[in-house]
Parts: C-alpha cells; sequence; structure tokens
C-alpha cells in the first residue's frame, strides 16, 4: 500500500498488509504484483503450516485513474499433506469518488474466484470497497469493507453456501516519499458457524525503489483461535 495517500503516484501498488490500497494503473500499463513467500503458522500444531510461493496480482489500467482489469492467482500452496496451485482470480477495480475536505474516497474490486478442482472447493464472488482518508499530509486512514458469497464442496457430498464480511482497518505512515509503515486490525465476520470469524493483527512497511518498482514485508498473528497463529509476507511490484 505505498503511499495511498497519492493516487498520482506512478507505481501505486497493493501489496503490504492485509489490506488492498486506493490507486488504478495508468491506461495501457501492465503491473505485476509477485509474492515471493507467505508462511502461515499455526502454534498450536507444530505441523500445521502452509507457504504460498509466488503469489501474483496482474492488474492493466484501461481509463485513466478510474478502471483496471485485473487477474489474481495465490500461487503454489505448500502445506504438510500437499502442493498445489489452489484457484484464479478474475476481477476488475474501479474508482468511484475522490474524496474531499470532508469525505474519504472511494474504490470498488469485484473478483470471482475459479478453483481448479472439482470437488472440495472454494466458489467465492466478492465485492471489495476501498475507503481511504487522509488524517494529515504524510498520516492515512484506509479500510477495506468486503461482502463475500462462498460455495463450499466437503468430502461426502455435504455442500453450503456462506456469507462473510471480511475487513481491515489500516493507518499507514510516510516516514520519507519512499518508505512507508502500517499497522492494521483486520479479521472477517462470518454468519456461519463452519467458518467463524476471525480476528487478527498486522504490521509492516513497504518501500518505493522507483516510479517502477517497489518491495513490501508485513507481520501478523491472530487473536482467536480462528485466525491463523503466525504470518510474514514478502514481496515486490512493477510497473512495465
Amino acid at each position: 500500500m505505498a503511499l495511498s495517500f497519492n493516487r498520482a503516484q506512478a507505481i501505486s501498488y497493493e501489496r503490504g498488509g492485509i489490506s488492498d490500497s486506493p490507486g488504478i494503473v495508468e491506461k495501457n500499463h501492465l503491473q505485476l504484483e509477485l509474492g515471493y513467500t507467505t508462511y502461515e503458522r499455526s502454534l498450536k500444531a507444530s505441523d500445521s503450516y502452509n507457504y504460498f510461493l509466488g503469489s501474483n496480482l496482474w492488474r492493466y489500467g484501461l481509463v485513466d485513474e478510474r478502471f483496471e482489469l485485473r487477474l489474481f492467482s495465490p500461487g503454489l500452496n505448500i502445506n504438510r499433506n500437499d502442493i498445489n496451485i489452489q484457484s484464479l482470480a478474475p476481477g476488475f477495480k474501479i474508482h468511484l469518488y475522490d474524496g474531499n475536505n470532508i469525505l474519504p474516497s472511494l474504490e470498488i474490486i469485484s473478483s470471482f474466484t475459479i478453483p481448479f478442482e472439482s470437488r472440495k472447493s472454494n466458489y467465492s464472488h466478492s465485492y471489495k470497497f476501498l475507503i481511504s482518508k487522509n488524517l494529515t499530509k504524510k498520516l492515512n486512514f484506509l479500510t477495506n469493507l468486503t461482502f463475500s458469497f462462498d460455495s463450499f464442496d466437503f468430502a461426502g457430498g455435504r455442500e453450503f453456501t456462506a456469507f462473510s464480511l471480511p475487513y481491515v482497518f489500516d493507518l499507514n505512515y510516510a516516514v520519507t516519499e519512499k518508505l512507508t509503515l502500517l499497522a492494521e486490525v483486520f479479521g472477517s465476520w462470518s454468519l456461519s458457524s463452519e467458518l467463524g470469524s476471525s480476528l487478527g493483527l498486522a504490521y509492516g512497511a513497504t518501500y518505493t525503489l522507483n516510479n517502477h518498482i517497489g518491495f513490501d514485508i508485513t507481520n501478523y498473528y491472530g487473536l482467536n483461535d480462528v485466525s491463523t497463529d503466525f504470518g510474514l509476507s514478502m514481496g515486490m511490484s512493477y510497473l512495465f
């Protein structure tokens, strides 16, 4: 979310933290946001872990500062039981409102998850609202509110459709024009007892090397039994 308060940045990337940040890729430009490694571990079970290697988000600008197409893949998932590529998620991002001295800016991301396996799969269609407000010249408040509709297929033929509301509340501070620090509270409110409602904390930093490349690192912790106990994510973004 490097410098998310400034949509005029040549590179406006969403990596860094749990949240997605405002910003549309320039018209007729392609941007890649690549996760080197995302590591998750449950401290309650020493053999419970997940690695996501090479998660990638491709973004292509169609309308200047207004509309972009997107394609996301979580990359290669490695855990104790399996190694696989789980899903693909096409979608779009649209900028609706610039904001002013009183009202925040507003953008929407929509995506549809396409699983690669027909059984035990999770089909998900979501709408994510990105609300951002400058508190000072360097301090920015950002929240993501997502309406997600998920269809699960369990072993034995049991299926159900669930509604959940993932959310993120973020404060990010521009230490310099290149370095931004962030702190977040995130979770998901669910109407389904099968999913539960998670809650966690995250902190990290983004560093913009130049107008074409930036780097990020995020550390996060779960605060209840539903959440992942610990996670670490590192990545980069590149504007072609």
